[in-house]
């Protein structure tokens, strides 16, 4: 009976009838623990899915702080510094994910012509250097594109 009285107050459930025999005792302290335990296993499961919805910003967080660590370590100035945290911002804003090559490299090689082909074939295809030549040439060039975000400002090219 002390030990049943202890996990009541512990548990802070009242409003119970108070047991009279010994299994009327451990049945409600069986079920006291039941309810305790999926409790707590639903407090688990929640705390698990908001972490697994933060997981990519956390990364991208985590990576913004690291690389900015590394430019106040060595002075970088701090108009490079903006520009950076420019194009990380803008990266995330734009693709929601800061290197795309890393989730394609994880993925089988027909995945990879599937989407590369999905993503730019029709592109490819309007350019005139590229009508009329075989098709198995196309994918592999398009298998070996790598997405590059250029902020506005940024030189692609070059003259000279």
């Amino acid at each position: 009976r002390c030990y049943y009285f202890a996990v009541r107050s512990l548990i802070n459930i009242g409003g119970l009838n108070e047991p009279h025999t010994v299994f009327e005792i451990t049945f409600q302290m069986t079920n006291f623990f039941i309810g305790v335990f999926v409790f707590s296993s639903l407090i688990g499961q929640m705390r698990d899915v908001i972490g697994a919805a933060t997981a990519a910003q956390t990364y991208f967080r985590a990576s913004m702080d690291g690389c900015v660590a590394y430019m106040n370590t060595y002075t970088i100035p701090k108009l490079v510094q903006n520009r950076v945290r420019t194009w990380y911002n803008y990266t995330w804003d734009s693709q929601g994910m800061l290197d795309e090559s890393e989730l394609l490299d994880k993925m089988p090689l027909v995945m990879r012509v599937a989407i590369a082909v999905d993503i730019n074939l029709a592109t490819f295809q309007k350019i005139a250097l590229f009508q009329g030549c075989d098709q198995q040439m196309l994918v592999d060039m398009l298998l070996r594109l790598k997405s590059i975000i250029y902020l506005p400002g940024d030189f692609v090219v070059k003259k000279g």
